[in-house]
């Protein structure tokens, strides 16, 4: 179990600025059966909240999970979704963010922008497209991050065969504007974990036949002194 809270104050002023919350919980290595084919999961989310504007709280969830079905085949997943439009999450939408986004740019259309008050509760709802693609697509919580990886394990080698997905944004647009678009990719890897050149092990390997030969001082000279010895 993991917590962490930062909260920062403004003293001169005394009054709180904002605080950010994390908490999430992870789990994995058991030894029992079935349990322990969860080599890893983790669960966990965040929550940046500023006290004088909640318009601009900032929320993000994230999964991420490795498990084994058999001894040779096993998944591994890994989710990360953020909001990317928190005002809907407060009872400021059609007054404090209208009044400050129009008011700043009078060429933004009605459309550009979603002002509907919604819930965390409505938005995992309509993410699982029960409600049709047209409330799957309004949704204020996204998809900021997945990957998702089949492995097949050989002993001497692993297979991975995956798919990932990145949400990334470039200005674009109106000036001041950002386009966002998913990064897709699929990719296949190889990996050996046994690889060797010869049959023996290196300590059993043919030792070498040296001969040195010594000479004294004393019997410099003489070729007959010398001496060699087998090693």
């Amino acid at each position: 179990m993991f917590l962490n809270n930062d909260y920062v104050h403004h003293t001169p002023k005394a009054k709180p600025l904002y605080n950010s919350l994390t908490a999430s919980y992870k789990m994995g290595g058991f030894t029992l059966p079935l349990v322990r084919l969860i080599r890893e999961l983790e669960l966990g989310g965040t929550w940046y909240h500023v006290y004088n504007s909640p318009i601009l709280d900032g929320y993000r969830v994230f999964v991420k999970a490795n498990v084994d079905f058999t001894r040779y085949l096993g998944i591994e997943a890994e989710l990360d979704s953020r909001v990317s439009q928190p005002w809907r999450y407060t009872n400021q939408v059609g007054n404090t963010y209208d009044t400050f986004y129009y008011g700043n740019d009078p060429t933004a259309s009605v459309a550009s922008i979603n002002l509907e008050r919604t819930t965390l509760q409505k938005d995992l709802l309509d993410g699982t497209g029960v409600n049709g693609n047209a409330a799957r697509q309004n949704t204020a919580l996204n998809i900021n991050r997945f990957m998702g990886t089949i492995k097949y394990n050989l002993h001497t080698a692993n297979f991975r065969l995956g798919y990932s997905m990145d949400l990334r944004s470039v200005p674009g647009g109106r000036t001041d504007g950002l386009v966002s678009f998913y990064d897709q990719s699929v990719f296949f890897s190889i990996s050996i974990t046994d690889f060797t050149l010869g049959q023996q092990d290196s300590s059993e390997l043919t030792r070498v036949r040296l001969f040195r030969f010594r000479k004294r001082p004393f019997q410099a000279g003489d070729s007959a002194g010398i001496s060699s010895e087998n090693l």
